[in-house]
C-alpha cells in the first residue's frame, strides 16, 4: 500500500510540474518590454542635435531613459522556465543597460558643454574665479562620461552574439565597433587644459595691464612673465590637437596656436623694448569647437 502511495505522490509532482512549466512564461513580459523599447526608439527620432536647446535635448534624454528603465523593471520580475526566453531576457536586459548607460553619457557630454559655455560667459565678464570652477565642473562631466563609455563597452562586450536575432546582428555589431571614449587623455580633456591655461593668462595680462596704465614696469613684470608662461603652454596644448583626427578640432587647434603666439610675441616687445613700453597688451580671443561625437543614438 505504501508503495503505490509513493507512487500517486510521484506522478501528482509529476503532473503539477508539467502544468507549472506549461503556463510559468515570461512572453508578456517580453513583449511589453520590446514595445516600450519601440516606443522609446521613435521618440529617439524627434531628437534634434542641431536646432534643440541643451536643457530641451536633455528632457528628452531623461524621457527615454525613464522608459528603458521601465522596461528593465519589467524583465528583472519576469519569471520563465523556457530555455529560449530565459536567453531573449538576458539579451534584452544587457541591451537595456547598455542603452542606459549611453544616454547617461549623452548627458554629461551635454553638462560639459553647457559648463563650458558657462566657462567663456564668466571669463568675458572678467569673473576668472567662476570660470575655473566652471572647467572643473567640465572635468568632473568628462570623467563620468569616460565612466559610462567604459561601461557601455563592457555590458555591449558581454553579449553572447549567438543570443541575438538575424534582424538585430547589425545593428549589434555597430554597438561592438562603435568608437567609445575611453581614455582620459583625449580632445577634450586637452581643450580643457587650454581654457584653464587661457583664464590664468588673461587674469594675469589684466593685472600687468593695471600697472602699464601705471607706467608701473616693475610691478607689472612679474604678471607678464606668468601671462607668457601659460600662453606657451595654450600654444603647447595646441600643437597636441593638430594631431586630432577631427578637422574643426584641427583647425581650430591652428587658430589657437596663431593667437597665443601672438600673445607671446606682444608680451616679449613689452619685456625686451629698453626704455620699457607702458601700452597695454589687448588679450585675443579664439573660439572653441569641442569635437562632435559620433552619435551614439543609432545604437539605441
Amino acid at each position: 500500500m505504501k508503495k503505490y502511495f509513493a507512487i500517486l505522490i510521484v506522478c501528482l509532482l509529476a503532473m503539477n510540474f508539467v502544468l507549472i512549466s506549461g503556463c510559468l512564461t515570461a512572453k508578456s513580459d517580453i513583449s511589453r518590454t520590446k514595445s516600450i523599447m519601440n516606443d522609446a526608439n521613435k521618440k529617439i527620432e524627434k531628437i534634434d542635435f542641431k536646432n534643440d536647446s541643451s536643457s530641451i535635448l536633455k528632457d528628452k534624454i531623461h524621457e527615454i531613459k525613464i522608459d528603458y528603465q521601465s522596461a528593465l523593471s519589467i524583465l528583472m520580475n519576469a519569471k520563465t522556465v523556457d530555455d529560449n526566453e530565459m536567453v531573449e531576457i538576458e539579451y534584452l536586459t544587457k541591451k537595456l543597460n547598455f542603452n542606459i548607460q549611453i544616454l547617461d553619457y549623452l548627458l554629461r557630454y551635454e553638462d560639459l558643454t553647457v559648463h563650458i559655455q558657462n566657462s567663456s560667459r564668466n571669463l568675458d565678464s572678467n569673473e576668472y574665479s567662476l570660470a575655473h570652477s566652471d572647467i572643473s565642473l567640465a572635468r568632473q562631466d568628462l570623467t563620468d562620461a569616460i565612466s559610462f563609455s567604459k561601461q557601455a563597452k563592457t555590458t555591449i562586450n558581454s553579449i553572447d552574439s549567438n543570443s541575438i536575432a538575424l534582424e538585430d546582428k547589425g545593428k549589434f555589431f555597430r554597438c561592438v565597433n562603435f568608437p567609445y571614449l575611453t581614455e582620459p587623455d583625449n580632445d577634450f580633456s586637452i581643450i580643457l587644459d587650454i581654457l584653464d591655461s587661457r583664464i590664468d593668462a588673461i587674469d594675469f595680462l589684466d593685472q600687468a595691464n593695471i600697472y602699464l596704465k601705471s607706467n608701473d614696469f616693475e610691478r607689472a613684470k612679474p604678471y607678464l612673465i606668468a601671462a607668457k608662461a601659460r600662453f606657451e603652454n595654450v600654444k603647447e596644448k595646441s600643437n597636441r590637437l593638430i594631431n586630432s583626427q577631427n578637422f574643426e578640432t584641427y583647425e581650430m587647434a591652428g587658430n589657437i596656436s596663431d593667437s597665443a603666439t601672438k600673445q607671446i610675441t606682444d608680451i616679449d616687445q613689452v619685456l625686451t623694448i629698453i626704455p620699457p613700453s607702458y601700452s597695454p597688451i589687448n588679450p585675443l580671443s579664439f573660439r572653441i569647437i569641442l569635437p562632435q561625437l559620433d552619435n551614439p543614438l543609432a545604437l539605441l
